[in-house]
């Protein structure tokens, strides 16, 4: 079964859109599709239970504090070796 949905989006996103769907020879409304299904997150059900209220919340975290709550998990040398390795040859 599917749905429709109508969304609204900017110049720049439709059009890069459409430059997008005329390089890949498909209709704009799968590359749509594609990039909603492509970035929704995890399932929270599919997490432990103990997990999952956390997960929830976290889902309307900006990316600032998603950043912050991961750094807090993560050493300052093992962060500082990880964005080493994020950086282009």
């Amino acid at each position: 079964m599917s749905h429709s949905l109508t969304i609204h989006l900017s110049d720049a996103v439709y059009v890069y859109m459409q430059e997008m769907a005329g390089l890949t020879k498909q209709p704009v409304e799968q590359l749509v599709r594609q990039s909603i299904e492509g970035n929704l997150p995890p399932k929270v059900t599919d997490s432990p239970l103990p997990m999952q209220s956390d997960l929830v919340k976290m889902q309307t975290f900006s990316v600032a504090m998603l950043r912050t709550a991961a750094e807090s998990q993560i050493p300052q040398a093992k962060q500082a070796r990880l964005m080493y390795s994020l950086l282009p040859l």
